[in-house]
């Protein structure tokens, strides 16, 4: 069997797709079809650790097997750092992270402080974030 571009799919470089090779996964179907500890145990035994986009890969890997590059289109257009950013089309809305979802950070209440300018406290809500 010839091995398939895996480096299609967001998140697979290289790198990731050598160790995905090296564990015997070498079509987009394989991959769809593997388990996401089958990833981390490849990954780990490369010497690799960081997939943060590993749980998108068989939905990728799945619609390329498929033939489906309209849906694959689609899905990878949403996705950042690998990640779905519609929760409503994702298997598991939690696996977004901070990185792709930007809460506000908590700022002070209130007019600036007695002493200060409004220079200043322009200033410092610049820093304040």
């Amino acid at each position: 069997m010839a091995d398939e571009e895996l480096e299609r799919i967001e998140g697979i470089g290289p790198k990731m797709a050598d160790a995905l090779r090296a564990a015997g996964i070498h079509s987009f179907a394989q991959l769809a079809e593997s388990d996401d500890d089958t990833k981390r145990s490849a990954i780990r035994a490369a010497g690799l650790s960081f997939a943060p986009s590993l749980v998108t890969w068989s939905r990728q890997a799945r619609l390329i097997a498929d033939g489906d590059e309209e849906a694959f289109a689609e899905l990878t257009a949403r996705l950042i750092a690998g990640r779905d950013t519609d929760p409503a089309r994702s298997p598991n809305p939690d696996s977004l992270t901070a990185a792709t979802t930007r809460r506000p950070s908590p700022r002070p209440a209130g007019p600036p402080t007695a002493g200060r300018d409004q220079a200043a406290a322009g200033r410092d809500a610049e820093i304040v974030r």
